[in-house]
Parts: structure tokens; sequence; C-alpha cells
């Protein structure tokens, strides 16, 4: 997903603040949309070659890695 819209895009590379409650980015974004809308783009890439470009990457990232509790 990719934003389309200018408001979302200007947010890329900003530092979220006051980052002290474990729901303050959802608050965050709950307080954005509610001034705001957003058009996103799905984008997706053409595997061109199974060997190449593998569909089961081992590699992934969750958000859940950086809390403590889990």
């Amino acid at each position: 997903m990719a934003p389309l819209s200018a408001n979302v895009q200007a947010l890329i590379g900003t530092k979220a603040d006051n980052i002290k409650e474990f729901s303050s980015i959802r608050d965050a974004v709950v307080a954005f949309f509610k001034t705001n809308s957003a058009k996103y783009e799905l984008r997706a890439q053409l595997c061109t070659h199974i060997a190449a470009m593998p569909v089961e990457d081992v590699l992934s990232y969750s958000p859940w890695h950086t809390l403590a509790a889990h």
C-alpha cells in the first residue's frame, strides 16, 4: 500500500511525538483521520523468475517484535 494523498505523503519520514502509552500511535492515527481522508494505491510486483524471486521469503517484520510483552 502506498499513499497517494498529499496529506499522508507529507507524513512520510516524520517522527511520532509523545509515544508514552501503548495506544499512542493508534490514538494519533484516529485523531488524524477524524479531520483528514486518504487515498492509497495497492502495488504488486510480478514474479518473472521463481528461483530469483521466491514467493516464500523467510524474512519478516512484525511490530509485535519490538514490544517486551511479545
